[in-house]
């Protein structure tokens, strides 16, 4: 499309008629929206996020047509609001991939604080079944794939392992409880 045409479409697109703002944006949208999705793509590296990018950008396009006079002022105002937007996107996501590690992190102490206690009282496999299930979501089917055992056997392990970390901690329920009794009689 030629300049002279790039202009009249701008013109459109500020004018008062509906079919003629309508005109002037399909003109533009069908010359740069391929111009506007490689730049965005040569900083998100991803297609949906390309597209949202290319839609967004001519959605303000239209909120800010008014401040648009040639086509030298479009394509850098195109150019800039693309490069904007797409890297707001790649900010957000490393933001949201790095709140993520933290909080697996975090988890993944918390987790192990609460078990680390009652390891010592499990076998290995016990804990790493255990592991796999609790923590990682892991199926039985996809243990027990894992570690060449049946389904029922590692459904036996995950249900042992529970029920010796279950007695400790009433054991420990019942010590402390008896620890608390011999106290009130000390004081007594």
């Amino acid at each position: 499309m030629n300049d002279l045409l790039i202009n009249r479409a701008i013109k459109r697109i500020k004018s008062n008629s509906k079919n003629n703002v309508e005109d002037g944006f399909n003109l533009l949208y069908s010359e740069y929206s391929s111009f506007v999705y490689y730049i965005s793509y040569c900083i998100t590296h991803n297609d949906d996020d390309s597209k949202d990018v290319l839609n967004e950008v001519f959605n303000k396009l239209f909120e800010h047509r008014n401040e648009i006079s040639n086509q030298k002022k479009l394509k850098n105002w195109l150019i800039m609001v693309t490069k904007n937007l797409s890297i707001n996107i790649v900010k957000k996501q490393r933001e949201t991939y790095l709140l993520d590690e933290i909080l697996y992190e975090e988890e993944q102490d918390r987790f192990m604080e609460t078990i680390s206690p009652y390891i010592s009282y499990l076998t290995n496999l016990e804990v790493n079944v255990i592991i796999k299930h609790l923590y990682l979501d892991d199926t039985f089917k996809n243990i027990a794939k894992e570690l060449n055992k049946t389904t029922d056997s590692i459904s036996s392990i995950y249900r042992r392992g529970i029920q010796k970390i279950k007695n400790i901690i009433g054991v420990r329920l019942c010590l402390k409880k008896d620890l608390k009794k011999n106290l009130m009689q000390i004081s007594i």
